[in-house]
Parts: C-alpha cells; sequence; structure tokens
C-alpha cells in the first residue's frame, strides 16, 4: 500500500513538473505564419512570444482591454515565417513635451 501511494506521489510530480516547464517555454513568432500569430492573440486576448530569440519576448494583445489603465497600444513588426507582422503590445504613454 504504501509502494503504491508512494508511485502515485512521484508520478504526479513528475507530471506537474512536466507541465510547469512546457508552460514556462514560450513559443517563437518565427514559427508561425503572420495570420497564426495574430488568430493565436485574438482567441488568447494576451499572449506573450519570443520575436528575436529565446531571450527577447513581448506580450502581445488583441485589444486596449488586455492593458492597465495607464498603458496605450503601440504597434511593433516582429518576423515570422515568410516576413514581417505587425501585432500590438501594451506600452507606457509617452510623455507630453510640448509644454
Amino acid at each position: 500500500m504504501v509502494a503504491v501511494v508512494f508511485c502515485a506521489i512521484a508520478i504526479t510530480t513528475i507530471d506537474t513538473l512536466a507541465t510547469s516547464n512546457n508552460a514556462d517555454a514560450r513559443q517563437g513568432t518565427r514559427i508561425f505564419t503572420c495570420s497564426a500569430v495574430r488568430n493565436l492573440v485574438d482567441s488568447r486576448g494576451s499572449v506573450v512570444l519570443n520575436t528575436k530569440n529565446e531571450r527577447v519576448y513581448r506580450r502581445s494583445v488583441r485589444d486596449r482591454t488586455q492593458c492597465e489603465l495607464v498603458e496605450d497600444i503601440q504597434r511593433i513588426s516582429v518576423a515570422t515565417r515568410y516576413g514581417g507582422c505587425s501585432l500590438k503590445i501594451s506600452s507606457e504613454p509617452l510623455e507630453d513635451t510640448s509644454r
């Protein structure tokens, strides 16, 4: 009985570790077409994607409802499988320097 419980705990722990490692991995925009990246962002509301390599990532958003109240939408260009693609990100508003 103890061996069965220990085995079940070990399997659950391994499954949890494997799931958390996969959840931490970010997909890169270069493996998708532009329309696939946009569909992913639209379906989830916001997605964190690697935009250049595994160390450079951005949180792309569907619209301003995915941003903080003080943030604005900014468009960025990212590399995709067949060329560039314009995505939206949340960004701090630019300060008004005209005063």
